[in-house]
């Protein structure tokens, strides 16, 4: 990792610019955050406008070291320009609010459809598909959240951990119920505990059981 940063460091600016997104993803995935912070440093810190990808690779860069009110900042600039960096801007722009808790948009889940048909087959379609799920759940719309559910089921996790809490009694009701019959996802050890008690609660304890049974580690 130290040599690729040292290489990466004596690039010119444009080279810098053009490969350093795609390598902080890179050792961010890897869990190298301190290389994926000198790559990102070494972009930064030279002047001038480095253009809306090097903006959203430094929201990414915050997003995944905990930052989610400054990455929540940048991709909103990013979005508001209406260029071809949009739709990613706004996908990062629900990711930071999942994180910070801060407001979205009201027609957020709407201009995100809007921008799905020019993303199928694409790699933006799956973020899509879970920036609406997320947005719908974030602005308390947890019926057109579970609807998007089958579209984007590598989010169950995030959307029960805000339907514990969140979703009114019978939405909640009707979409813990049936997955503690069809089989719940893996959710984490908070939130089992939470939608368990609230079935239990409301008088379902054979559920509550069924969903205390598949808690995934401790986060």
């Amino acid at each position: 990792e130290a040599a690729v940063a040292r290489g990466f460091s004596a690039l010119p600016l444009h080279l810098r610019r053009y490969f350093g997104p795609p390598l902080v993803d890179l050792f961010l995935g890897a869990g190298q955050d301190e290389t994926a912070r000198q790559i990102r440093d070494a972009i930064l810190r030279a002047p001038g406008d480095a253009g809306a990808e090097v903006a959203l690779m430094d929201a990414r860069f915050d997003l995944a070291t905990g930052d989610g009110q400054d990455a929540g900042k940048i991709a909103q600039d990013v979005a508001k320009e209406a260029g071809p960096q949009s739709p990613e801007a706004l996908v990062t722009l629900v990711e930071a609010a999942l994180q910070s808790g801060a407001a979205l948009p009201d027609n957020l889940p709407a201009t995100l459809r809007a921008f799905l048909g020019d993303a199928q087959g694409t790699t933006l379609e799956t973020p899509l598909h879970r920036a609406i799920l997320l947005a719908s759940a974030l602005q308390g719309d947890f019926a057109g959240a579970f609807a998007e559910l089958p579209a984007s089921p590598e989010s169950a996790a995030d959307l029960w951990a805000l339907a514990a809490t969140g979703a009114d009694d019978n939405l909640f009701l009707a979409q813990s119920v049936s997955a503690a019959a069809k089989g719940v996802p893996a959710v984490s050890r908070d939130t089992g505990f939470a939608v368990a008690q609230r079935l239990q609660d409301l008088g379902f304890p054979k559920q509550a059981l069924a969903w205390l049974g598949v808690v995934g580690p401790e986060e």
